[in-house]
């Protein structure tokens, strides 16, 4: 588990921490690093979706997902969750109940 929470309030005492911050006590690091998105050009594109639609929680999985797709050129996806990716508009998300 991590030293560092995000989310919440935190403790009584201690005020919470913005994500950058928390980021600069983890000597820059996000959580998952390169390696979680495939690394290079996916990891870059994962954190500028992150930062530019204010992705928290759970979601920055389908962030990361969504970064994938952008940097490989795949522009749909079929999810149970489809407003999970309305704020990309780059990908368009396909219900399973339409697949046929």
């Amino acid at each position: 588990s991590s030293r560092f929470c995000s989310m919440g309030k935190g403790h009584r005492d201690t005020p919470r921490l913005s994500d950058e911050a928390i980021y600069a006590r983890r000597g820059g690091s996000r959580p998952g690093g390169p390696g979680a998105t495939g690394g290079g050009a996916a990891y870059e594109t994962w954190k500028t979706l992150l930062m530019t639609h204010r992705v928290r929680g759970v979601q920055v999985h389908d962030a990361r997902l969504a970064a994938m797709m952008k940097t490989y050129g795949i522009a749909q996806i079929v999810t149970f969750n489809t407003t999970d990716f309305t704020r990309f508009a780059e990908i368009e998300a396909i219900h399973r109940s339409q697949i046929v």
